[in-house]
C-alpha cells in the first residue's frame, strides 16, 4: 500500500488529457526504484520539467518533450508498448539509460538519441531513424535483434557504435535486414552506418564495364579519419541479388574519390542461414561517408559441372552429365589473382588429365577452372590443400 500511495502522490500534480494523455507542465514526474508505471497513452513533458525514471515506465503512446531543454534522467527502463507506430520527439537531443521495445510496429525517432546502458529490441519491432541519429555509447549494448527486429535506417540517420578488436554487430536494415559486422585492429573509433535500399547510382556512372551488384548500398563514416584496420562483413538476402549475380564469385567494393576500388579477389560468399549470405573485406583504413557495394561476376547458366573432391590435396574428377563423348571443349585454368595458367581445347577427359597434372605440381591455394562449349559456360572454384 505504501508504494501505491507514493505513486498516487506523484500523479497528483499531473493533468490527465482525456484518458490517453499525461502532461507534466508545472511539476516533475519521478518513478522510484522497483516501481512500475504504465501510461496508457501519450506522455508530454512541457516547460522543461524533470522526468526522472529509476523504475520501469511503460508508455503506450508517444513520448514528447516540448520544452527548450530535455530533462529526462534516471537508471530505469523505458518501455514502448503500443499496437501502432509510436514516436520519441524532443527539441534537443535525448539520452536514455535503458530502452526496451515491445511494439510490433515502429518506434520512430524525431530527435537524436543516445543509449547509455541497453537497447533491447526484444524481438519485437523496429526503431526507424528517419533523419535522426542513434548513438550507442561505449558502455551500452544492443540486444535481442533479429531479421524482424532491427534499426531501420529509412532516411539519412545513422546507427553509431564504438568498434575495437572485438566484433561489433550493427543490426540495421531498411526494407529488409542487412546487418554489418566490424572488427578494428587499428585505433578505436566510432563508426556510423546506414543502409540504402537500391543500387548506388554512382556505380553505373563510374564504370564502363558494369558487373551485377546487390540491390543495397551501405554508407559508413568514422569519427576520426584514418588509423583504422577494419575487417568489414556485409550481409544480404538472396532476394536482393540481381538475376545474373553470381554469389560464388563476389566481393566488396567501395567508392574512393569517384573510383570504385577493392583489394579483394572474387570469392564465394559465406552462407549464414537459409537464403542469407555474407561477404568480407579486410584492411580498410579510412571511412569518410564511404559507400560500399557487393559486386559479383555474371552468372550465365546453371552450373552442372561437378568437381570432386573439392577441396582436394592433389587429384580431382570432372563430371558433366550433359557431356557428349568426343565433344571438343574450351578450357582455361586461372590462379587466385586471375592469371591464366593454361588454356586447352580437348575432350573432358583430356582437360581432366591436364588439370590433375597441374594440381599435382602446384602450390596450395584457390584456382578457377572455366570450361565452355557453344551452349554452356562454367566457371568452378578449386581449393587445393597440401
Amino acid at each position: 500500500m505504501r508504494q501505491m500511495f507514493s505513486i498516487f502522490l506523484l500523479f497528483m500534480p499531473i493533468f490527465l488529457w482525456g484518458q490517453v494523455y499525461l502532461k507534466t507542465q508545472q511539476a516533475s514526474f519521478k518513478v522510484a526504484e522497483n516501481t512500475k508505471v504504465k501510461v496508457p497513452g501519450h506522455l508530454k513533458n512541457e516547460s522543461d520539467q524533470v522526468l526522472h525514471n529509476d523504475g520501469n515506465m511503460t508508455i503506450e503512446g508517444d513520448l514528447i518533450f516540448s520544452g527548450e531543454n530535455t530533462n529526462y534522467s534516471g537508471e530505469g527502463i523505458l518501455v514502448f508498448q503500443g499496437i501502432s507506430n509510436q514516436k520519441i520527439s524532443s527539441e534537443t537531443s535525448l539520452s536514455i539509460a535503458s530502452l526496451q521495445l515491445n511494439n510490433k510496429a515502429l518506434l520512430v525517432l524525431e530527435t537524436n538519441l543516445s543509449i547509455l546502458r541497453t537497447l533491447d529490441l526484444n524481438h519485437s519491432g523496429k526503431i526507424a531513424l528517419e533523419n535522426y541519429h542513434l548513438n550507442i555509447t561505449p558502455q551500452a549494448q544492443i540486444i535481442n535483434y533479429d531479421k524482424n527486429s532491427y534499426v531501420a535506417t529509412n532516411g539519412t540517420g545513422t546507427l553509431t557504435q564504438e568498434v575495437s578488436s572485438s566484433e561489433v554487430i550493427f543490426p540495421i536494415g531498411n526494407g529488409n535486414y542487412n546487418p554489418v559486422r566490424m572488427q578494428n585492429q587499428g585505433e578505436i573509433d566510432n563508426f556510423s552506418i546506414r543502409i540504402e535500399d537500391g543500387e548506388f547510382e554512382a556505380y553505373n556512372l563510374a564504370n564502363t564495364t558494369v558487373k551485377p551488384i546487390l540491390n543495397r548500398t551501405w554508407h559508413i563514416h568514422e569519427g576520426q579519419q584514418g588509423g583504422s584496420d577494419v575487417t568489414l562483413s556485409l550481409q544480404w538476402n538472396e532476394s536482393q541479388e540481381a538475376a545474373v549475380f553470381n554469389r560464388s564469385e563476389s566481393r566488396v567494393i567501395f567508392l574512393n574519390e569517384g573510383t570504385w576500388e577493392t583489394d579483394s579477389l572474387f570469392s564465394e560468399a559465406q552462407a549464414i542461414n537459409l537464403g542469407n549470405w555474407v561477404q568480407h573485406h579486410s584492411g580498410l583504413e579510412a571511412f569518410n561517408n564511404t559507400a560500399f557495394l557487393v559486386e559479383g561476376e555474371v552468372r550465365t547458366t546453371e552450373n552442372t559441372l561437378l568437381i570432386f573432391p573439392n577441396p582436394t590435396s592433389e587429384l580431382v574428377t570432372l563430371v558433366w552429365e550433359e557431356y557428349k563423348e568426343g565433344e571438343i571443349l574450351e578450357s582455361y585454368l586461372y590462379n587466385g589473382q586471375g592469371k591464366v595458367f593454361w588454356s586447352l581445347k580437348g575432350s573432358l577427359e583430356e582437360i581432366n588429365q591436364q588439370l590433375n597434372y597441374t594440381l599435382s605440381s602446384s602450390a596450395r591455394g584457390i584456382y578457377l577452372l572455366r570450361i565452355k562449349n557453344g551452349l554452356r559456360d562454367f566457371t568452378n572454384k578449386i581449393i587445393l590443400i597440401k
